[in-house]
């Protein structure tokens, strides 16, 4: 745990900034409500982990990692409350929100590894500085990693999980073989609130009330 201590205390010297700052999507808004009526419910916590096994570069994939976190600012973002408004802001540091752990000397590697993503996975996601998203890579042996990573449901669903997934291995294959990583493929946050806004706005919204 001393890795993700020292992480948190890194994303707490980022700052946010102020034309970064957003409303919630009503979806969103619905879900973090849902979260501060039970505080110390972890049920909107997504995880998965990856059984990488080769010779994997763990620079290059460090690398990876860090375009990804700047590539989609979801990752990014986090939530807080001012006066009688839950709002979300997108930080621009990248640091803080990858962690390399050993678990290879342990006497059981695997349990070692999955007790620790556990621990992680089911702690309460509710105050203004908890980090939303964060991933771990998880040496078990050598030539065996596990890629773990976590987020809370307000800022990404599983499909967007595995969007993730694809783009950082579409990353690390780029790097690995000197080749262009190609276009960020990722919509923003700000394009995704002011869609529902001009939804809002729109004849359709009201036909779709209406009915």
């Amino acid at each position: 745990m001393i890795e993700l201590t020292q992480h948190q205390a890194e994303l707490e010297k980022a700052t946010p900034c102020s034309e970064h700052k957003l409303p919630l999507s009503t979806a969103q808004r619905g879900q973090w409500i849902a979260q501060k009526l039970n505080d110390e419910n972890a049920a909107f916590n997504i995880a998965e982990y990856l059984d990488i096994i080769g010779n994997l570069n763990t620079d290059l994939f460090s690398l990876a990692i860090k375009q990804l976190i700047r590539e989609a600012d979801c990752i990014r973002s986090r939530i807080i409350e001012e006066e009688d408004q839950t709002l979300q802001i997108i930080l621009d540091d990248d640091r803080g929100y990858h962690s390399m752990l050993d678990f290879s000397t342990s006497a059981n590697p695997h349990a070692a590894a999955t007790s620790w993503m556990y621990k992680d996975m089911l702690q309460p996601l509710n105050q203004r500085n908890d980090t939303l998203w964060c991933s771990a890579l998880i040496k078990i042996g050598e030539q065996h990693y596990y890629w773990y990573h976590r987020c809370h449901h307000v800022a990404l669903d599983g499909f967007a999980g595995n969007l993730l997934t694809q783009r950082l291995s579409e990353i690390y294959n780029a790097l690995e073989t000197n080749q262009d990583t190609g276009p960020n493929p990722f919509g923003s946050l700000v394009d995704l609130i002011n869609s529902e806004v001009e939804y809002k706005h729109s004849s359709r919204f009201k036909k779709d009330r209406k009915y």
